[in-house]
């Protein structure tokens, strides 16, 4: 009887064949990574352009008039809609639609990026009613 003390040519190639198999499992779960990581940056930029136009809504220009485009500096590759809703507060709850008297209005801003990744953020804002005076 013949003992054999090394490798054989047989586990050799299945060694082989098992670290190869290995290698292109990492190599394809690395280009999935950077895929998802370049997609999470493309929709991160695009809530930042969304929460600076909904910023500057709310500090500066807030009209339900103010129009459907964005006012605020939007980079070129942007794409920015802005929309405003009356709403009404019925049993501690809003109800947004047109044609209601508005005692709030519903602001939602959609901006999407050069890889069409978008981005929505909606907020409720008080509506402002002027008081006048009555006496002279």
């Amino acid at each position: 009887m013949r003992t054999s003390s090394g490798l054989g040519i047989v586990e050799v190639l299945i060694g082989i064949a098992v670290l190869a198999i290995g290698i292109m499992v990492v190599a394809q779960l690395q280009a999935s990574g950077l895929r998802f990581s370049s997609k999470a940056e493309s929709i991160q930029n695009a809530t930042v352009v969304a929460q600076a136009e909904l910023d500057f809504r709310l500090r500066y220009v807030f009209s339900p008039a103010a129009g459907a485009s964005c006012l605020s500096a939007v980079p070129t590759a942007f794409q920015c809609e802005v929309q405003v809703t009356p709403c009404e507060i019925v049993a501690g709850s809003f109800n947004c639609t047109d044609g209601v008297t508005p005692e709030a209005y519903e602001i939602v801003v959609t901006a999407s990026g050069p890889r069409g990744d978008s981005a929505s953020l909606t907020s409720l804002v008080r509506a402002i009613t002027a008081a006048g005076s009555g006496g002279g």
